[in-house]
């Protein structure tokens, strides 16, 4: 990965789109970074001030996607945002370019809000740059109850599922722009986990800790039963009274030592493997989350040789329909006129001789 500077930062910031993959590189790169997190978010909102009304959202979901992934790093991009998120949220909202911005400016609060992205204080400032005196109450209002009403489940008509299958078809021809990026959108408000290589277990290392813990502690029936067995005097000190004579006292002395040890060392082994199972679920989350990313890669991978597929199929049928069509030689009519075949070049040689 590249190394920092704040010129090497604009650069990013100068080519960042409106597309999940080109947020989400810009965010990984600014989290390794994030020992510069105090120029960051400095530079990020001098670029933000002087960006296009139109670009200036992407800035806002950079940030989204920045904090929200860089919790487990550390607090650095949570403490610098936090600094400076309301005054760049009121600018962005004092420069909407048109209702779809302001939609979207209220679905990132509406995240904000509901995962505390930002503390309590923060997150009432940016409401009420929303709902204190703003410029369109009614498309607010109209927007706070789109926000808030679930979305209900459409039946699609033949009409919308032709479109849909000529859209995939389009999709791999040439890009259109008319399409919403509706779905990306969302995904940067709701980014994915990001797993770093090495975070990532191989299959066989967590079969391996599963097939570890059917020899755990807790499964141990042998010590669970010694130590339900042992005798109460090493249990209760009201039962040392009884204890009259030197051999006696000897004997009890054993027989604690003996639980001691034994308690001792399941105790350990239990802990060991609450460790473990600790390991093994985090291990289980990673292993889950890399396979789903893997699924969707195979998804896209299926539909994008299964369009292939589609072209092929009909370059088939269109040829077999050409061959149809083609005239049948063997019918054509004798052009000929009963005339004597060409001699060959032999039949050339003899007659010069």
């Amino acid at each position: 990965m590249s190394s920092f500077s704040p010129e090497a930062l604009t650069a990013k910031l100068n080519s960042l789109n409106n597309t999940a993959q080109s947020i989400q590189t810009v965010s990984l790169w600014l989290i390794h970074h994030r020992k510069h997190a105090k120029i960051i978010v400095k530079v990020w909102f001098s670029h933000l001030m002087k960006a296009k009304p139109s670009k200036k959202l992407i800035h806002i979901y950079l940030a989204n996607d920045v904090v929200q992934n860089s919790k487990k790093k550390g607090p650095e991009f949570n403490r610098e945002f936090s600094g400076i998120i309301v005054a760049a949220y009121k600018h962005v909202y004092s420069n909407l370019p048109d209702e779809k911005t302001l939609i979207s400016m209220q679905r990132v609060l509406k995240v904000w809000s509901d995962r505390s992205v930002f503390k309590r204080d923060i997150i009432q400032k940016l409401k009420a740059t929303v709902f204190g005196k703003p410029k369109r109450r009614e498309d607010i209002q109209e927007v706070e109850e789109e926000v808030a009403r679930p979305e209900e489940p459409s039946t699609p008509t033949k009409t919308m599922v032709e479109e849909e299958k000529e859209e995939e078809d389009e999709e791999s021809e040439e890009p259109t722009g008319k399409k919403p990026k509706i779905e990306e959108m969302e995904k940067i408000l709701q980014p994915e986990p990001t797993l770093n290589p090495e975070d990532i277990p191989e299959p066989e290392d967590v079969s391996q800790a599963l097939r570890d813990l059917e020899n755990s502690a807790s499964s141990d029936a042998t010590v669970r039963e010694k130590i339900a067995r042992l005798p109460p005097e090493v249990q209760d000190v009201s039962l040392l009274e009884k204890i009259k004579e030197q051999e006696d006292a000897d004997n009890l002395s054993k027989m604690v030592n003996e639980a001691l040890e034994l308690l001792e060392d399941y105790n350990h082994r239990l802990s060991t493997e609450l460790d473990d199972r600790g390991n093994l679920a985090k291990m289980l989350k990673n292993f889950t989350i890399h396979q789903d990313q893997e699924l969707k890669k195979a998804e896209e991978k299926l539909k994008e040789y299964d369009q292939k597929f589609k072209k092929v199929t009909t370059v088939r049928k269109e040829l077999e329909s050409h061959i149809q069509k083609l005239p049948d030689l063997t019918l054509l009519p004798d052009v000929t006129g009963g005339l004597a075949p060409l001699p060959s070049a032999g039949d050339l040689f003899s007659l010069e001789l």
